[in-house]
């Protein structure tokens, strides 16, 4: 009866600390599960034109991505940066396009 009794005793503990790892994975999940849902929620409300095509502004021009979108008699622009600028424009117009569903009738652009 008593090595019966220890037995049951040593299981019961193995059992227990079964348990515990258990519990402790399961717990671990749960967190791992939280801390992607909040990655997630964030991810969806990420507008990523506002991270690919970064308008603004330097002085009197207009700027995307930093590259001038012009050029004045005082301030001149060099040709490359400014057809840069209109690429980088013409990406973003096809992009906000092809997300809408919408199709150029007069103009074909052969982007991408």
């Amino acid at each position: 009866m008593k090595r019966a009794e220890e037995e049951y005793f040593r299981e019961r503990a193995q059992l227990d600390r079964e348990l515990t790892e258990l519990e402790d994975e399961q717990d671990s999940v749960n967190y791992q599960m939280r801390v992607s849902e909040m990655v997630l929620d964030k991810l969806k409300k990420t507008n990523i034109f506002n991270i690919a095509f970064h308008i603004w502004h330097q002085d009197q021009f207009g700027t995307i991505n930093g590259f001038r979108l012009g050029r004045l008699p005082g301030s001149p622009v060099e040709w490359p940066e400014i057809n840069a600028a209109w690429g980088q424009t013409v990406l973003l117009l096809y992009s906000l396009a092809k997300k809408m569903n919408f199709t150029f009738e007069r103009y074909e652009c052969n982007c991408g």
